[in-house]
């Protein structure tokens, strides 16, 4: 299954996902555009998952956009441009260098700044300790 997905699957439990073969996703709702690095949005065993966003660009009219919620933790690092991250009542604006961590139980929602959509990393973790 990983391979028809773009994974290249050893016996050892390495996983590549090469270049241009991570499946994209883009929500015609709000223009965001995902790319999951490992070939498929499937979880593996440990638990992580890794994506390339583009958030969607931010409006002047957007006064509360809605926020995001789901299990485990999540580090975001923006890789060029700027973004928004909301988090339940707190606001911070972020730049290509910028990373964040929370627990994505927290009400969160991201939105690009600028004329271009930004480019951000996403790892999340549903890893027990």
């Amino acid at each position: 299954m990983a391979e028809l997905l773009g994974d290249t699957v050893s016996d050892n439990g390495l996983r590549i996902a090469r270049a241009g073969t991570g499946r994209l996703i883009s929500s015609a709702a709000d223009t965001a555009i995902v790319e999951f690095l490992t070939g498929s949005p499937e979880r593996s065993r440990t638990g992580l998952s890794a994506f390339a966003l583009r958030p969607p660009l931010s409006s002047e009219d957007e006064k509360d956009p809605p926020l995001a919620t789901h299990s485990g933790d999540e580090l975001l690092y923006v890789l060029a441009g700027q973004v928004r991250l909301w988090m339940a009542d707190r606001i911070e604006d972020l730049a290509a260098g910028d990373s964040a961590w929370y627990q994505a139980e927290i009400p969160h929602r991201l939105r690009s700044l600028g004329h271009e959509q930004a480019q951000v990393l996403i790892v999340t973790c549903n890893c027990l300790v």
